[in-house]
């Protein structure tokens, strides 16, 4: 039974005997001395945490264990790196472990409440087509499940247990404060837009034990052309071809960019509304994620490669 968690682990000495966690990443490193160690990163539902395997330590690695995806039992030492704790194992073992959701991160906003927020949304849409094509979505059993726990991304950010849902919220509550002053909008179609960019990422986008990873498709095709897949096959019978091009075109140029992934260019109102909500959301998670991982004694984070800045805590 687990009893400790990442949130629970601060520095400044202690051991860790015999807990579980999975095992997020494995990076092989040298030493000055030539011998091989690992740099580990370990996680639970709370969060993540940096860890080393020191070469003298791998001898009590259970090898057949120690893969990406898999939850362990460690021993470790508490050491403290930067200001942030980090745990020297010193044994890892297998383990038969179930469930799973003790080792997932997860959003720190309960998914049921998450979820009838959402409902409530696509009910408040007048369009009736637009409203008929996100319920039909929502009644697929398949895509409903995974719309409710799915994390936004493998990484960077959102990359948590119901990051998709919580990052559509986000992005909803910033359309609210938009819609009062731009009447000329058609906020049916920012709403469904919202709900439609990255549905793609549904099966784009799978679960290897506790680990996300990209699917077949989502490596070949990527979330974009898989969400004009899944609007087409929920689309209601005589949906209008001019709201058609509409969302389409949301899906296609919500990266804003060319070089970011965006074969077209947001070309209305609309589309350039979900474009910059979507950066709001996702680029104040990456701050926000960045200072909680880890900030030196004046408060700064370490270099951010997706925003090219570094941080401060504001203390």
């Amino acid at each position: 039974m687990k009893t400790l968690y990442v949130k629970d682990i601060k520095p400044g000495g202690g051991v860790v005997t015999g807990e579980t966690f999975a095992l997020a990443d494995i990076r092989p490193g040298t030493d000055k001395n030539n011998r091989t160690y690992y740099d580990v990163s370990l996680s639970d539902k709370t969060g993540s945490i940096k860890g080393k395997i020191w070469a003298d330590s791998i001898q009590f690695v259970d090898k057949t264990a120690f893969k990406v995806g898999n939850v362990v039992m460690i021993d470790a030492r508490i050491d403290q790196y930067k200001g942030q704790p980090q745990l020297s194992v010193t044994a890892l073992k297998g383990v038969s472990e179930e469930l799973l959701d003790e080792y997932l991160q997860s959003s720190q906003f309960d998914a049921d409440k998450m979820w009838d927020e959402l409902l409530s949304i696509v009910e408040s849409i007048s369009d009736e087509g637009i409203r008929a094509l996100l319920q039909n979505i929502l009644n697929d059993e398949v895509l409903a499940k995974k719309l409710k726990y799915w994390p936004a991304a493998v990484s960077v950010h959102h990359d948590f247990r119901s990051g998709l849902l919580q990052h559509l919220l986000e992005m909803y509550v910033v359309a609210e404060g938009m819609e009062r002053f731009y009447p000329e909008a058609n906020f049916d179609i920012v709403k469904a837009g919202i709900f439609l960019h990255d549905i793609g990422k549904l099966e784009e986008l799978d679960s290897q034990g506790v680990n996300i990873v990209y699917t077949k498709k989502g490596s070949l095709l990527g979330h974009m052309a898989i969400g004009l897949e899944i609007i087409t096959a929920h689309l209601p019978e005589n949906f209008p071809i001019n709201t058609l091009l509409h969302l389409q075109h949301i899906v296609l140029s919500h990266h804003g960019e060319l070089q970011y992934g965006s074969p077209v260019l947001p070309a209305t109102v609309e589309a350039l509304i979900v474009h910059n909500i979507d950066n709001v959301s996702a680029d104040a998670r990456k701050a926000a994620q960045a200072i909680s991982e880890s900030v030196d004694e004046e408060g700064m984070t370490s270099y951010n490669k997706w925003l090219s800045t570094r941080f401060w805590n504001g203390v």
